[in-house]
């Protein structure tokens, strides 16, 4: 299950913007798809949803688990949340290939210091998208 209340604005901006989303989604529905035209704020509420974004108010609750609660004052940052994000624009490291730029996204570490068993593993989930 997927509980969203959120609230974030920005008025300082050069075009003052406020998401407000309100929704829950029960457990009978394994895919969700967010769409809506170019700045209605399906990037924003994902980057809020990953814990990239702090929201002003509201609620993030997923699968039974309280990921932001701005009136309990919990916020459980983005390492945590054990959830997958893909940047709309190029996220990667330019002087890397593609396969250390996984392996680093697995470790934590410097490709340089990527074991084999790593680097196999990073193998293994480009093949899985296709991409190998």
């Amino acid at each position: 299950m997927i509980s969203l209340r959120l609230y974030k604005s920005f008025k300082n901006a050069a075009v003052p913007f406020s998401l407000d989303v309100d929704y829950e989604i029960g457990d009978e529905h394994k895919n969700v798809v967010l769409f809506g035209p170019s700045g209605s704020g399906k990037s924003l509420t994902m980057q809020c949803l990953a814990g990239l974004v702090r929201p002003d108010s509201g609620h993030i609750r997923l699968g039974g688990r309280t990921l932001y609660d701005g009136q309990a004052n919990v916020f459980v940052p983005a390492q945590r949340r054990r959830i997958g994000y893909m940047f709309q624009d190029y996220a990667l490291f330019p002087h890397l290939t593609l396969l250390q730029n996984v392996a680093y996204s697995g470790t934590g570490f410097w490709p340089w210091r990527v074991c084999p068993a790593q680097q196999e593993r990073a193998q293994s989930v480009l093949e899985l998208f296709g991409i190998g």
